[in-house]
């Protein structure tokens, strides 16, 4: 329980440090999307100085909890999180598909992360379900955003994306759901038609 809570506090920090450092790499697009603009950095409720002062704060007592407190493995993971996490921010995320697959692994780590805390074993069934699950949830984003910018008649920015590429993330976000479902539930074929039936009617 200790090394579960301990875990959690440290990636909190770290994960947050991450964050407001895309946030502060990500102003330009942040302040013209519709939504994005309104959080504090886009929409000036928060100075640039205070979160160029936050994100390494958070990283550097995160890191050191992590090096004082908890495994070395964790701790390592815990480093390619954020390795792939400024891979993201500074390169990958406009990049088509490739930046889909990244938001997928950077929360398929988290499955990792929490396991070296606790020293369990991760399947590698859960691996791959988390992947497949992840990658839906991450074309999800991506289809929301080119519907509103279709809907809107927006152009997108900074993505990679354009409109044309709606119906294929579609049709590869339902076929990632279907692939968790029939991972996860490893039943017969008898069992696993209905729930992708059930899964591509919705």
């Amino acid at each position: 329980v200790r090394a579960a809570v301990l875990a959690f506090v440290v990636f909190c920090l770290v994960a947050s440090s991450v964050y407001v450092l895309n946030d502060l790499a990500d102003l330009d697009h942040d302040r013209h999307h519709p939504t994005k603009r309104r959080r504090p950095l886009p929409s000036g409720a928060t100075s640039l100085l205070v979160g160029w002062v936050t994100w390494p704060v958070l990283a550097l007592a995160g890191f050191g909890l992590s090096v004082a407190l908890l495994p070395w493995m964790f701790t390592a993971v815990l480093a390619a999180y954020v390795a792939l996490t400024l891979a993201y921010t500074f390169r990958l995320k406009s990049a088509r598909i490739v930046d889909v697959v990244a938001l997928a692994g950077l929360y398929t780590i988290r499955v990792l992360v929490g396991a070296a805390a606790l020293d369990v074993y991760v399947s590698m069934w859960l691996l791959t379900f988390s992947l497949f699950f992840f990658l839906s949830l991450a074309l999800l984003k991506r289809v929301s955003e080119l519907t509103r910018a279709r809907r809107t008649q927006r152009v997108t920015r900074g993505r990679g994306y354009v409109d044309a590429d709606l119906e294929l993330l579609s049709s590869y976000g339902v076929s990632s759901s279907i692939a968790a479902a029939v991972i996860f539930s490893r039943l017969t074929w008898r069992s696993i038609l209905p729930v992708t039936v059930f899964i591509a009617l919705a």
